[in-house]
């Protein structure tokens, strides 16, 4: 019976690897606890994925959002059996992110009938920073030997920051004239939040190496976005002559948080000795998805 469930299982992992739109984040591998009690095991785990964040500027003076955050991460974890089913993990790491920033706006001051001057597109890069986090694993359920029932619970915090420079140039009415503002300018980007994931779902032993499992989880994002521009802008008329300069610089900060909470999870791991595997695992939102992967040993 369990190899004639086989194929459909590679094919549902196959498609849902497929699935497009993800967010690196934190993998989560079985909802169940997998050690016995007094046992540990050392991982190493990667996870690439994209999503959106929505970000609640608090002055109003920047504008936009968080669009296609790619993050790619790495993470040692260490597990150790709490109980025979309950297993609790601690993470450390270190993760890249970008996204881009598209329709970032700085509002002008009444004189320029209160409008948008538009900052062209640019991307985010904040390079390799430290991520850490933690988890723990609970087995409540075990209906038969080859299934098992589990919940889990798991935080990681992550910090990323750049400086994107650039060049804007926009026309704008005011005072019933044509006037021409451009300029360059400067941002300084720090973008900190954490992360929080709850699992629920089935783990069940496909085969003596292969276990299969996944189910649905609640994934929310929390933390800030602040950006401080700095720039130098020439106001012109329609004639092209000089009628005033600026030294601009503006603190923004704000909140930011998923757009999507809910989704599903899908993995394998197999057995490559007695005390080694390895994992593949793909989870997805409506509007994130992410592909992680990584192998361990138990002692």
């Amino acid at each position: 019976m369990r190899k004639k469930w086989l194929p459909l299982l590679g094919s549902v992992m196959a498609a849902a690897l497929c699935v497009s739109p993800a967010f690196g984040g934190s993998p989560l591998g079985p909802p169940t606890a997998g050690l016995d009690r007094g046992r540990l095991r050392a991982a190493v785990e990667y996870s690439y994925g994209e999503t959106d964040l929505e970000w609640d500027e608090k002055l109003g003076v920047l504008h936009g959002d968080v669009e296609d955050l790619a993050a790619s991460v790495v993470f040692g974890r260490l597990a150790y059996g709490v109980t025979q089913h309950w297993e609790a993990y601690l993470r450390l790491g270190a993760g890249d992110a970008q996204f881009d920033m598209k329709n970032y706006s700085l509002a002008l001051p009444e004189a320029a009938n209160n409008e948008q001057l538009y900052l062209p597109d640019a991307s985010f890069d904040g390079g390799y920073e430290l991520v850490w986090g933690f988890g723990s694993k609970y087995t409540f359920w075990q209906p038969r030997d080859d299934l098992d029932w589990g919940v889990m619970f798991q935080m990681a915090w992550f910090d990323w920051d750049d400086r994107v420079a650039g060049a804007a140039s926009q026309k704008l009415s005011g005072a019933g004239q044509e006037f021409t503002v451009a300029g360059d300018y400067a941002m300084g980007i720090d973008l900190e939040y954490y992360e929080l994931e709850v699992a629920l779902g089935p783990t069940w032993q496909a085969t003596d190496r292969l276990c299969v499992y996944g189910g649905p989880f609640l994934h929310w994002i929390r933390g800030e976005m602040d950006v401080d521009l700095e720039g130098s802008f020439a106001v012109r008329d329609s004639e092209g002559l000089l009628v005033d300069e600026a030294l601009v610089s503006v603190p923004e900060s704000g909140d930011v948080e998923q757009e999507s909470e809910f989704g599903g999870f899908v993995g394998g791991q197999f057995d490559l000795a007695e005390a080694v595997g390895a994992f593949l695992e793909v989870r997805c939102t409506t509007d994130s998805w992410a592909v992680s992967g990584g192998g361990g040993w138990r002692f």
